[in-house]
């Protein structure tokens, strides 16, 4: 409270001090323990104390006390002589001195005196053990002298105040390390050393004093320190806590205690000076000890260890295979050219085997030595053949030459304004084959002659072409390059000088569209306790692709064109980029990323494919058809495959050999499945008129189940199950069949009374089958006013797959039986009446079921290489009908104009077949004839007719008209009984592209012609062709026509190309002397086909067999460059000619080797004895891989060994060869062990 007063009396014993401070303190004090608030003054102090403790001599135990000449305290200051002379110091305690002299007095202490009464003294530690306060006191004598020599010696008496001892620091030096930090990186690097993982560590600093109380702080560092780049700051300052701050976060933290115990914590990395190295920054805190009257300042050491990003060498593997690209069947040419002055000195010529002209050449030379203008193209050979050559997507190809021949020509004379030059091509892209054809119009630009040289030129151009195709999921752009010109670069345009033919080159290119083969990803790194900062990355630029990269590590690779063509199968080549993992603290991990590409060998592909059987039990394969690899079918090389499984209900044999899972053959290997069982029809009830319903099997609670258990019948009434006739005694209703027992039905057949229904669900899949539906009665009839129908709906997983009525069949001897047959897979059929008249039922007398049967293994291809396919199925599809339905057939004549027949297409009358002038073959499109001198394709064009004598009277008949181009064409035909009679006629006018021609309500027919000419009897030029289709016969039955087997004969010399699809086909060119002349291509596919040539096959022709059991019968020679491959299977080469004349005709099978592949039978046995000379050599180049060559003949034939040493006789004893009649005995090469030759019995060895 205010008023009160009070003394403080404070007694430091015989110490001394010289300040004192006073604070105000809350205080509690009463019994309300309220807090007091009072102030207090301070009004007076008195001191007292020792009289030394207060003289102007008086020094701190370690201060220097300095007496100035000038003070008014120097020693002389209160000394006088009585005369007034002048006198000075010369002696301390009885000793002479000099002015400034140092003096060691008695004490220990240091005295500097001056002779003019200044001095200075330092009590040189001798006092140090004096306590705070504590005064003590040190004396020296000093005589002055004046002038005169007269002395006096008096005492000076210093005091000297204890200050007790200051402490004692001992430093210290820690170490902490970023890499035990979050996200810290361990390891053993350092620079200097790396001594620790740790952040926190704790020490003791040595403190020393005399005994008295200690406060310990710590004191910021000198140095600068940042984190991230930002300057720490430091909060603590001469406290026991100490931060460093960045941005108001925490990065070290040092604490101390009075005792000197500290604790050293780093929380967040520090920017270290030298970057890509671990270093150590170093840190220096200073720490200062207070006794309360004296304090020491000290320091710990703090040495922070860095930590480094770390990375890491990476290699990324790319494996890449060139598109295998094969340009073939080139053809190119002329058209739709159009001339200024008419066409009146225009030539055009075909110098080539396609149909297309090649040479143009117009108007009136102005000079008796100067030709015609023109153009003459001639299409790259490498390409026009069906095998074609190999192209790449890198560089651009050849197709064919242009020559412009620019003369002076009249102007009245025809000149060219402009033609379309027209190419086709097939293109095969790894296995897969797309057609190509386009258009490109040329413009013309003739100019007149004139003295200047560049003016009279030509001009030539040509536009450019893009044509783009998707060939498994990859697109490809063909384009038309252009003209090759002297410095090798393309160009549009190209100018002919006058009197000059310039000739040059057109070249194509066919690019991938679809995305290269790339790799892409990121960088493996660790930024550590710093932070990922960014990557830096070297040089990007390679030949092998397009590197890209960005900060975040993240790169993306790409190859090239150039590198994904060029690379060759195992060849690799590799690329590496360099980056730099960077850290926030500057400091680098330097590593690379290795592509690794590798050219590899594309895996085959297996397809899941479908075999049909038919009726047979059993059924012969190959796989050819099945497997590809693009590399082994480029080289022609065999692939294999693996079985990996086998089928459930049937056989697997090669060669007589069950198969067993994981055996490998051939994919030409002849693979045969015997089907087990279930491979006829199941008859249900009975065909007779005397059924009962035990002839169908087991009622039992109301449902009927067939003997085998494979269907299940029940019957129907307004939805509900109802019993059949028989559970009401009534087995069978007017001895026919199955019918609903019902009390709402008029009988115990099907009704539309009630709904009733009859549902048969079978337990397999059925394919087809035949029911017999019986009492269809009166209401039943066409045209009845009942208009009553059996209706039937069949249904496979619940879906409708077909659905039919059926009447009364009027035109039979039993009208209230008919059939029908269900031509789809099902598995339920349900009958029920359309008609609510009474009597409008009927009952079912039989059904005749094929239940589908299919069968089915696995398999994988396996290339020359060893690389597998994917798995893939083969399925056997059986179908289980007893009857064969045999396809319909035809025979085709050709004729020129209408000459075949009496009248004409007007007014036909009677056929006339022996008036046949003309060929007809079959090409791809259908049916066409064989071009003569004055056309340019098979298709019927030019007033040509085909006359078709199909192997049935029918009522109706299906043809497609196929051309090819959208070209306009017409035609028409004409329909003749099986007399001969014409009938019917029709016409289709101006069609553009493929037609599809149904002819029927016309009356029965046997014959079908067809020609072209337009609606005003003109000549239509082009071409199409007749593919024959189906036919409905006079029993109502719908018959599909058999395309796939043909015979066709030609007349003469065959100058055509000539396609046939699958099947059995037959070429004969048979007349006297014919040839298959060097313009022809002919090709046979799947099947076992013959080629019988009766003379020569000429130079440039070829002919390929496809795959199937073939053979070519040749009675003249096969001629230099003619080229003959007779595919795969067991194909035969028969001979029955030499080069010497009259019997023993010898045969150069040399000569043979060279134009013939693929040959498996050499065939002598015909009425000429002939001798074959053999060399080994002769056989590999003739045969296919297994270098076997069998020889068939007669005892008049000879195999002449005579030229050759190298064969040997492999045993005594004959052997049998597969799929050849007869007795061989095997002579195998000593050159070539790989090569034998197997020669019939009968067949003489001469020379051996």
């Amino acid at each position: 409270d205010s008023g009160h007063e009070g003394v403080i009396s404070i007694s430091t014993g015989d110490k001394v001090f010289n300040s004192i401070s006073f604070e105000a303190v809350e205080y509690a004090s009463d019994s309300t323990s309220t807090n007091d608030s009072s102030d207090y003054y301070i009004t007076a102090i008195e001191g007292n104390g020792p009289a030394s403790a207060n003289t102007q001599y008086q020094v701190t135990e370690d201060g220097i006390l300095t007496i100035e000449t000038s003070s008014v305290f120097d020693l002389l200051d209160n000394d006088s002589d009585a005369q007034n002379d002048s006198f000075n110091i010369t002696h301390i305690n009885g000793t002479n001195i000099t002015d400034g002299q140092e003096i060691i007095l008695d004490s220990g202490a240091k005295l500097t005196i001056g002779v003019n009464g200044n001095f200075e003294y330092d009590p040189n530690s001798v006092y140090d053990a004096l306590e705070a306060g504590e005064v003590t006191t040190d004396t020296y004598t000093y005589t002055i002298t004046d002038e005169h020599g007269a002395t006096d010696t008096a005492t000076a008496t210093i005091t000297i105040i204890g200050k007790g001892e200051a402490p004692v620091i001992t430093d210290s030096e820690v170490v902490v390390s970023e890499e035990g930090l979050t996200n810290g990186i361990v390891d053993t690097d350092g620079s200097p050393t790396d001594e620790t993982n740790a952040t926190s560590v704790s020490g003791v600093v040595g403190i020393t004093d005399d005994g008295n109380s200690l406060s310990v702080t710590l004191l910021a560092p000198s140095e600068t320190l940042s984190s991230d780049g930002v300057t720490i700051t430091w909060a603590g300052n001469d406290t026991q806590e100490l931060v460093g701050q960045a941005n108001g976060v925490d990065v070290i933290r040092v604490t101390i205690n009075d005792a000197g115990a500290y604790n050293v914590e780093l929380l967040k990395p520090v920017d270290h000076p030298t970057n890509s190295v671990e270093d150590i920054f170093t840190l220096n805190f200073g720490v200062k000890a207070d006794d309360g009257s004296e304090s020491t300042t000290g320091k710990i050491t703090v040495n922070i260890e860095d930590d480094m990003p770390t990375s890491s060498a990476i290699t990324r593997e790319l494996d890449v295979g060139p598109s295998l690209i094969v340009v073939k069947n080139l053809e190119a040419g002329f058209k739709d050219s159009v001339f200024d002055n008419g066409t009146s000195t225009v030539n055009t010529e075909n110098t080539d085997s396609d149909s297309l002209t090649d040479k143009i050449e117009w108007g009136t030379a102005a000079n008796n030595s100067d030709g015609q203008s023109g153009y003459n193209l001639i299409d790259n050979s490498n390409f026009t053949s069906t095998d074609g050559s190999e192209v790449n997507t890198t560089d651009a190809f050849k197709l064919a030459d242009f020559t412009h021949q620019n003369w002076a020509i009249n102007s009245n004379s025809s000149t060219l304004d402009k033609t379309t030059i027209t190419m086709s091509m097939d293109v095969e892209i790894n296995g897969e084959t797309v057609a190509i054809d386009f258009d490109v119009l040329v413009e013309h630009t003739e100019t007149p002659n004139s003295g200047d040289a560049n003016a009279s030129r030509d001009i030539v151009t040509l536009p450019a072409g893009d044509i783009t195709k998707e060939i498994n999921g990859q697109e490809y752009t063909f384009k038309l390059e252009g003209f090759k010109d002297a410095n090798g670069d393309f160009v549009k345009t190209i100018y002919t000088n006058e009197s000059a033919n310039n000739t040059y080159e057109i070249f194509a290119s066919i690019e991938s569209n679809s995305d290269l083969p790339h790799v892409e990803g990121v960088v493996t790194l660790d930024a550590g306790a710093d932070g990922f900062d960014r990557v830096d990355w070297g040089s990007l630029d390679n030949p092998y692709g397009t590197m890209t990269a960005n900060a975040n590590g993240e790169y993306n690779f790409v190859v090239n064109q150039g590198t994904y063509d060029s690379l060759t199968l195992g060849e690799t080549v590799t690329q590496s980029f360099t980056y730099t993992v960077v850290d926030k603290d500057g400091d680098g991990s330097t590593n690379t990323v290795s592509i690794e590409i590798t050219g590899t060998n594309t895996p085959p592909e297996a397809l899941d494919r479908h075999i049909d059987m038919d009726t047979a039990t059993e059924v012969t394969f190959t796989m050819t058809n099945f497997v590809s690899d693009v590399e082994d079918d480029s080289n022609s090389t065999i692939v294999k495959i693996r079985i990996e499984s086998l089928p459930e209900d049937g056989v697997l044999t090669v060669n007589g050999t069950p198969v067993a899972i994981g055996d490998e053959y051939d994919e030409i290997a002849q693979i045969k499945y015997t089907a087990n069982e279930n491979l006829s029809d199941t008859l249900y009830g009975t065909t007779e008129d005397t059924g009962t319903l035990t002839q169908w099997g087991t009622i039992t609670n109301g449902e009927l189940t067939t003997d085998d258990g494979k269907a299940t019948i029940t019957a129907f009434a307004d939805g509900q199950a109802v019993g059949f006739a028989s559970e009401n005694d009534n087995n069978n209703h007017d001895g026919l069949g199955i019918g609903v027992d019902s009390d709402a039905g008029d009988d115990d057949q099907i009704d539309k009374t009630n709904d009733e229904k009859i549902v048969i669900s079978f337990a397999s899949l059925v394919s087809n089958a035949e029911f017999g539906l019986a009492s269809l009665g009166g209401h039943f009839t066409p045209g009845a006013t009942e208009n009553a129908q059996a209706h039937w709906v069949a249904y496979k997983d619940g879906i409708e797959v077909s659905s039919g009525d059926v009447k009364q069949s009027t035109d039979d001897s039993n009208a209230t039986t008919n059939t029908f047959t269900v031509e789809a897979d099902f598995d339920r059929i349900e009958f029920t009446t359309v008609s609510d008249a009474t009597n409008s039922n009927y009952s079912i007398q039989y059904m005749n079921v094929d239940y589908k049967v299919d069968d089915s293994f696995d398999y994988i291809a396996i290339d020359s290489l060893g690389l597998e396919s994917e798995v893939a199925t083969v399925t056997i599809d059986m179908d289980t009908v007893t009857s064969i339905e045999v396809a319909a057939t035809y025979e085709a004549f050709a004729y020129n104009g209408d000459n075949f027949m009496s009248g004409n297409f007007n007014n036909p009358g009677s056929i006339n077949l022996n008036s046949v002038n003309e060929t007809a073959i079959t090409a791809e499109l259908g049916v066409g004839i064989q071009n003569n001198q004055n056309e340019s394709e098979t298709g019927i064009d030019d007033n040509e007719t085909l006359l078709l004598k199909l192997s049935e009277d029918v009522s109706s008949a299906t043809f497609n008209i196929n051309v090819n181009s959208n070209d306009v064409y017409s035609g028409g035909w004409v329909a003749f009984d099986n007399n001969g009679d014409a009938i019917s006629t029709g016409r289709f006018n101006d069609q553009v592209g493929n037609l599809s021609l149904s002819i029927s309500d016309i009356g029965s027919f046997s014959y079908i012609a067809f020609d072209a000419h337009t609606s005003n009897g003109n000549a239509s030029d082009i071409g199409f062709y007749v593919e024959p289709v189906s036919y409905v016969n006079l029993d109502g039955k719908s018959v599909e026509f058999d395309n796939s087997t043909e015979a066709m004969d030609i007349v003469g010399d065959l100058r055509t190309d000539i396609t046939t699809g699958f099947g059995d086909d037959t070429i004969n060119v048979m007349d006297s002397g014919s040839d298959i002349e060097s313009s022809a291509q002919v090709a046979t596919g799947a099947g076992d086909d013959v080629i019988n040539v009766e003379d020569d096959i000429d130079g440039s022709a070829n002919v390929n067999t496809g795959s199937g059991d073939d053979t070519i019968k040749v009675g003249g020679k096969i001629e230099d460059s003619a080229s003959v491959d007779m595919g795969e299977g067991q194909d035969t080469l028969a001979l029955t000619y030499g080069d010497d004349s009259g019997e023993d005709d010898t045969i150069d099978l040399t000569q043979i080797a060279n134009r013939v592949d693929n040959v498996e039978i050499i065939d002598l046995d015909n009425n000429v004895d002939q001798k074959v000379a053999i060399d080994w050599q002769d056989i590999v180049d003739l045969t296919d891989g297994d270098n076997d060559l069998v020889f068939v003949g007669n005892d008049g034939d000879v195999i002449d060994f005579s030229d050759n040493s190298d064969w040997q006789l492999n045993g005594n004893e004959t052997k049998k060869v597969d799929g050849v009649d007869g007795d061989f005995k095997e002579y195998v090469s000593t050159s070539n062990s790989s090569v034998s030759i197997f020669i019939e019995d009968d067949i003489d060895v001469e020379d051996f």
